[in-house]
């Protein structure tokens, strides 16, 4: 479990990195992809239901992209806190998503 909060933590820096410094003076039309809203994004959709993994996601990159935000500080943790509790409950009471274990 620590080892992959630290490669997410690790896989949050190096897109934030990729996505401050390179991608903004790249952007088609002056727009820049959100890098680390897909990783909470997808860390969301593809965890299991009672893993801490999406939930650690979205804070350590809401947190990340404050730090480097011209917003209020906050906004992006609690905009991807929103999102991981929203999908959460979709996930839960509406879709259910096959997960095969190694036996």
């Amino acid at each position: 479990m620590i080892k992959y909060i630290s490669m997410l933590l690790a896989l949050c820096i190096v897109f934030l990195v990729m996505q401050t410094s390179m991608l903004a003076r790249f952007g088609p039309f002056g727009f820049t992809a959100n890098l680390i809203a897909f990783v909470v994004f997808f860390t969301i959709i593809t965890g299991k239901r009672r893993s801490p993994y999406g939930l650690t996601a979205a804070l350590f990159g809401g947190i990340l992209l404050d730090f480097f935000s011209e917003l209020p500080f906050g906004v992006w943790t609690g905009g991807f806190f929103s999102v991981w509790v929203f999908i959460s409950l979709i996930l839960k009471s509406h879709v259910q998503i096959p997960f095969f274990e190694k036996q």
